[in-house]
């Protein structure tokens, strides 16, 4: 039976499809640290394992943590650890890198986007200030630029409206 999955959650894609065994275009990945933290990275590497989860081709990441609600730096900073390695293995060589912070902020489950893009370094205008001097403290940081709805806006209401002002930002 080959149906669709809908789901953005790397964990429900791998529950999904792990009593299938092993399925052409796809790969798993999963792994517990120290800190009891799981990641689960599913890879759809062509249009057959597109197909079987009906999902693009792309990485899929979940990462889980019991102790994710408690305010414990013990515990946070291996959390940010794990995202920032995964991060930096899928951005691979990419000087530049555009968040887009999809979500309603004033509906709570659907906040999380325009939440983190507040927390965000942002430093493409600083790469254009300081390219001219040659800062060598410039060479590492790579061009992050950010695109969120704005409180109040009624601009961003909609998938549809999402992907018409994504797609004419595509000369950024």
């Amino acid at each position: 039976m080959n149906r669709a999955i809908r789901t953005d959650l790397a964990i429900e894609l791998r529950e999904d499809i792990k009593d299938r065994g092993k399925i052409d275009g796809i790969e798993i990945e999963t792994r517990i640290s120290q800190e009891k933290i799981k990641t689960t990275i599913i890879h759809v590497n062509d249009q057959t394992g597109a197909d079987t989860l009906g999902k693009p081709v792309g990485t899929y990441i979940t990462i889980e943590c019991p102790e994710i609600r408690e305010f414990d730096e013990d515990i946070h900073k291996p959390l940010c650890k794990e995202l920032a390695h995964d991060l930096k293995k899928m951005l691979g060589e990419a000087r530049s890198i555009l968040v887009v912070g999809l979500g309603n902020r004033e509906v709570t489950p659907d906040s999380l986007g325009p939440l983190v893009t507040d927390h965000l370094f942002i430093t493409r205008h600083l790469q254009s200030i300081y390219t001219c001097r040659k800062s060598r403290n410039m060479k590492s940081l790579r061009s992050v630029r950010v695109s969120w709805p704005r409180r109040g806006s009624r601009r961003w209401r909609s998938s549809v409206e999402s992907v018409t002002i994504l797609m004419s930002m595509q000369w950024l």
